[in-house]
């Protein structure tokens, strides 16, 4: 058996792609030395393995009727035992095809000449990039081929009418003199369901224990074709109030819910695939809500005053945060641990910059707050326009005016000012 389904399966028989019980409904074809025929064999894994020997041409094909509003084919394809590149003037290719009942195809095609979807040449251990030939609406991702290269392989079928009747054709092409070529297909499946768990799931830990609404919404079934689904929960003492719900409500009681860090899974089947998905659930330990009329104070985040920071610097001197004097404001209420993060870059850029802050607590409630950091230089209109006004300060008021300023802010005002001066300088010379 193998695996087949959505994000997770279970080993099942599949009507269309296990070989563990021969061909029943497929068809095997090969053309060449009739002494020779290439063969497809079954593996132990319930695989095809399509064998190239002395034919130029080994097909393993299949006639069925797509669901009512398609999706998805998928299949593997293993380079095992893989291409003979002892002869290579015209490469050996493994192929396939979604064909009507005129030998069309039904679906894109990776180059107008060509009636497959899906292209693989014999040099795809050595030249990866170049030995796949896909259709738009193909994608490939590699899985594990046991020691051999591995790749599942999903067509978009939306754009097929319902209930057509096709053709699937696995096409390994001996083009060369070698013989010894072989490409192992299998898990083949059509329009699989999808499980969704929903989550991450949070909540607090109440007088009576905890309860939580799961929402497997998100999973998904061909129409048409029944469903059934199960949860379950590795969470002490979990109880459903209906496991074959989408949407059940999972209690946990309050002797085992504090602190509690635990998974749920749902697993939806259309009768043939089975597929599976999990979703934590933090129970926050910290709070026990006695009262249920006094919760625990909503979580806010309090960026001081709101006010803009205004820092001038000097041409050169870097506008880092510690510079320019960003501070990570402090939050209130919430359910413990706090964390708080921020756009705070690691140099401000001239100009105004707006930052955000957002606390996130232990249930996932969010507060955010923003300031915004004005980093001026001699070349911005306020820069001069603060000199002047505290120049005019300090003359009238002598050195007492310095100890609120900050020797920071005085460096980078007389600075600023000596910039001022060099510019007045070289423009007295011109």
């Amino acid at each position: 058996m193998f695996f087949e389904g959505g994000n997770r399966s279970q080993p099942r028989q599949l009507t269309i792609g296990n070989f563990n019980m021969g061909f029943g409904g497929w068809s095997i074809r090969a053309l060449g030395d009739v002494e020779n025929f290439g063969s497809v064999l079954a593996d132990d894994r319930g695989r095809a393995v399509l064998v190239e020997n002395h034919s130029f041409l080994v097909t393993l094909s299949r006639t069925f009727t797509l669901p009512v509003n398609p999706r998805e084919l998928s299949f593997d394809v293993f380079i095992a035992p893989g291409f003979d590149l002892t002869a290579s003037t015209i490469p050996d290719a493994f192929e396939v095809q979604l064909l009507d009942n005129q030998g069309q195809s039904v679906v894109p095609t990776w180059s107008p000449e060509a009636t497959s979807f899906f292209n693989i040449q014999e040099d795809v251990a050595t030249n990866p990039a170049e030995a796949f030939n896909l259709a738009p609406g193909v994608t490939i991702e590699p899985i594990d081929g046991g020691g051999f290269p591995a790749w599942r392989v999903r067509l978009n079928l939306s754009g097929v009418p319902g209930g057509s009747v096709v053709t699937l054709y696995n096409d390994l092409i001996g083009a060369d003199s070698d013989t010894g070529s072989g490409v192992t297909v299998g898990n083949f499946t059509i329009d699989p369901p999808t499980a969704d768990a929903g989550g991450p799931y949070a909540e607090r830990c109440l007088d009576g224990g905890a309860q939580i609404r799961l929402d497997g919404r998100g999973s998904r079934v061909a129409e048409g074709r029944p469903t059934s689904v199960q949860w379950r929960s590795d969470c002490p003492g979990a109880v459903f109030d209906d496991p074959t719900s989408l949407t059940p409500v999972l209690t946990i009681p309050q002797s085992e819910c504090r602190g509690t860090v635990c998974a749920v899974e749902i697993q939806v089947s259309d009768g043939e695939y089975t597929a599976t998905d999990s979703a934590t659930v933090n129970l926050a330990g910290p709070v026990i809500v006695d009262d249920p009329l006094n919760p625990p104070a909503p979580l806010s985040l309090n960026c001081t005053g709101g006010v803009t920071i205004e820092t001038r610097l000097p041409f050169g001197e870097p506008a880092t945060p510690e510079r320019v004097g960003v501070r990570t404001p402090t939050s209130t209420g919430g359910t413990a641990p706090v964390s708080i993060t921020s756009t705070v870059p690691a140099v401000f850029p001239d100009g105004d910059s707006t930052v955000t802050f957002i606390a996130t607590d232990a249930l996932g409630e969010t507060a955010t707050c923003t300031i915004t950091v004005a980093v001026i230089r001699p070349n911005d209109p306020r820069y001069q326009e603060r000199i002047t006004t505290t120049t005019t300060n300090i003359g009238l008021l002598g050195c007492g005016a310095c100890a609120p300023m900050g020797l920071g802010t005085m460096f980078s005002l007389f600075g600023g000012l000596a910039v001022l001066k060099a510019e007045a300088r070289r423009s007295r010379r011109r």
